[in-house]
């Protein structure tokens, strides 16, 4: 199945960060396996990154809880459920999510800030929360993606504007392709043909060259 979005991350690392302080490669094999996450999609990196898009998603998926008091840093880089968090499992809740944690005040005051004013601890490009399902990496990526595109077709249409040999260059090229096409398929058919049909034909193209002025 494809890796789950941060938001759907939460409540499974919550529910290990239960269980006593950990870190996010602790717990990856075992949110891995609880999803079935095949080995390619364990190993899956991020774009122009080295970070494992898994251990991506369970960073902020601890972040933005940790931001609503459910989970509790004792140490540079490991984590754990606060009281907070704990009181919450012990509701059995089925699902944890963005707007879930907006029933906690320090979440809601922490999303109601300018974006990055005064926050140290984010990851940087840390956004307001929301309900999307994609972390703000890949709503990064995303945006790099559309930007490229659009100045790649923008640069080709200065190009061919500028140079107008390029676009009859690649409209000879595209007939060239059709006729060799049109030549391929006329001898598969042919292949197909009764000889005597075939012999007709060939007799038939012959005559209109002759005929042509």
């Amino acid at each position: 199945m494809p890796i789950p979005d941060y938001q759907a991350l939460m409540l499974p690392v919550l529910t290990i960060a239960a269980e006593g302080e950990t870190r996010v490669p602790v717990i990856s094999d075992r949110i891995a396996d609880q999803f079935g996450l095949s080995e390619e999609e364990r190993n899956e990196s991020l774009p122009n990154s080295k970070q494992l898009r898994l251990h991506n998603r369970i960073h902020w998926a601890k972040f933005y809880m940790s931001k609503a008091g459910l989970i509790d840093s004792p140490r540079r880089g490991t984590f754990v459920a606060s009281p907070a968090g704990r009181a919450l499992l012990a509701q059995h809740p089925a699902r944890l999510n963005v707007d879930a944690l907006k029933a906690y005040p320090s979440f809601v005051e922490f999303i109601d800030k300018p974006n990055g004013a005064g926050e140290t601890s984010a990851p940087i490009g840390e956004p307001i929360a929301t309900q999307s399902s994609i972390t703000p990496e890949e709503q990064i990526d995303a945006a790099r993606e559309v930007l490229n595109s659009a100045l790649r077709t923008d640069l080709l249409a200065r190009l061919l504007e500028r140079q107008r040999w390029i676009a009859w260059l690649g409209l000879a090229i595209v007939v060239y392709v059709a006729i060799e096409m049109i030549i391929s398929g006329w001898h598969e058919v042919a292949a197909h043909l009764p000889p005597a049909l075939w012999h007709e034909l060939q007799a038939w193209l012959r005559s209109a060259r002759r005929s042509a002025p």
